[in-house]
């Protein structure tokens, strides 16, 4: 629940069933379906929700998992693959799925000015400054937000959003030392009944 606005309130409820059949001690396959209450926007939905996943083991090391559904707002899907080995080990997971906001985008301080602020956040994105105060201007309109900030906020969503990321992590584990590099794509759009 968000406090600033009781339209940006927001459930999320499932019931589903899934079966598995096991093929040659290491592929399971199977399908699922149920249904899910969805709850934002003001409004109330019961959608149905069916789909498939699969997990393969070939070994002991490597394991692929990928579950897709048709959901309320279109297909969503979470795929993860890892291997492990002595020396080193990487993972991959690509999901698509409603989320809260769970980061912030940064931290506003008191009678700083949320333009200036919004404006460094896009300047990378955005390079040509006209664009830039363009989109932020809108912002500040759509959003109804005060430019003048009187106390310390947190830039966060108040609403319900589509997350769309893929994760990338490798490990290298030494005798002495551990390396790790990661990488991550995100997208995120606000939640609506459909694509």
């Amino acid at each position: 629940r968000y406090s600033e606005n009781r339209e940006s309130d927001w459930s999320l409820e499932s019931f589903k069933v899934s079966g598995d059949v096991l093929i040659g001690g290491e592929l399971v396959v199977g399908p699922s379906f149920g249904v899910e209450r969805s709850s934002f926007l003001l409004e109330d939905q019961t959608d149905r929700v069916y789909g498939a996943h699969v997990r393969w083991n070939p070994g002991e090391r490597t394991q692929l998992s990928a579950e897709v559904e048709q959901r309320f707002f279109g297909i969503g899907w979470d795929l993860s693959l890892g291997h492990r080995m002595p020396f080193m080990t990487f993972s991959v997971n690509w999901n698509r799925s409603p989320v809260t906001s769970t980061t912030s985008v940064g931290v506003v301080p008191a009678g700083a000015d949320l333009s200036a602020f919004l404006s460094s956040i896009l300047v990378t994105r955005y390079p040509n400054p006209t664009e830039r105060n363009a989109l932020v201007n809108n912002l500040i309109s759509t959003r109804g937000l005060n430019t003048s900030v009187p106390g310390t906020i947190d830039i966060m969503a108040n609403y319900a959003q589509l997350q769309n990321r893929v994760r990338a992590t490798w490990v290298f584990l030494g005798p002495r030392n551990t390396v790790t590099l990661s990488a991550y794509r995100q997208t995120l759009q606000q939640l609506t009944r459909s694509d």
